[in-house]
């Protein structure tokens, strides 16, 4: 992977990683602590959008340094990207596309009409297929429950839609149309390219 083709906030946001994971004594740079990294070098603009979009940023924080606390401890090698988080990065930055991140719970009613009637949409499918890398994560296992506190969701399902980077651009919760998600999902282009601007 080149950094060299990463923006320069990017670059701050791994080597701010890099150091929490050497002081935390932990090998693997994972994906706790590359958003880690990026809320402490970007404070102002990414703490402003995680406001926007209220998340609780004392209880993100919180997480984040319990998730990292957790990792496992090795002294004397040297610091590496995981293959979760070089994976995540390089198919964000190879692609340029915004993240559509669907956090659904096996028992919820609403998940399931979500996925039979909005998600099998056709128009639905082209759109999101051509402008997001699209992620669907169970909420109760594997990093699901991880992802849930990270962006505090309230609800199932959880639509986040955030950058490259991992910023959230838009957020919202609960069932929604083909109409409204696809509206839902142009609102959150629109941003990201005003965003962009800036």
């Amino acid at each position: 992977m080149n950094f060299n083709n990463f923006t320069i906030k990017a670059q701050e946001a791994v080597q701010k990683a890099s150091e929490i994971a050497e002081g935390n004594q932990q090998q693997a740079i994972e994906n706790a602590h590359l958003l880690k990294g990026l809320l402490l070098v970007d404070e102002n603009v990414v703490t402003y959008l995680l406001k926007k979009l209220n998340v609780n940023l004392n209880r993100l924080n919180e997480t984040l340094d319990q998730q990292i606390a957790s990792f496992p401890k090795v002294s004397g090698s040297n610091v590496y990207l995981s293959s979760d988080a070089n994976s995540a990065l390089q198919k964000a930055q190879s692609q340029n596309k915004l993240v559509f991140i669907d956090i659904y719970a096996t028992w919820c009613g609403p998940c399931k009409m979500l996925k039979q009637y909005t998600f099998s949409d056709t128009s639905v499918g082209n759109f999101f297929n051509r402008n997001f890398v699209n992620v669907s994560v169970d909420g109760e296992k594997g990093v699901g429950p991880q992802l849930a506190q990270q962006f505090s969701i309230e609800g199932y399902p959880s639509l986040i839609i955030t950058d490259a980077e991992g910023k959230p651009v838009l957020v919202t919760a609960g069932y929604m149309p083909a109409q409204e998600l696809l509206r839902f999902a142009g609102e959150a282009l629109k941003r990201s390219q005003t965003n962009s601007k800036l």
